[in-house]
């Protein structure tokens, strides 16, 4: 599953490409910048407003993290939920 944003540079995509396919760890500072990039394409480009689209991304991911599937990534699993706050 690639995201995909508005006007995206193709640096940008390289960025979310390595983010789907490599982020597995929670710890790794690229997955929360990736998340970010994700967020402000849902948020007008607010950064402040996307931070805290970020903020319920991560307090749902961890109240749900039992039910995680094995088979998506990390950085997947986070985007899904973040899209289901979107509006």
């Amino acid at each position: 599953m690639e995201v995909m944003l508005q006007d995206e540079t193709t640096d940008t995509r390289k960025f979310l490409q390595v983010a789907a396919d490599e982020l597995s760890d929670a710890t790794d500072p690229r997955l929360i910048a990736a998340l970010r990039l994700v967020a402000r394409s849902y948020r007008a480009q607010s950064v402040e407003a996307a931070d805290d689209l970020v903020e319920l991304t991560l307090r749902t991911a961890i109240q749900e993290a039992e039910g995680r599937p094995e088979e998506i990534s990390l950085f997947n699993w986070l985007s899904a939920i973040m899209a289901r706050y979107r509006k």
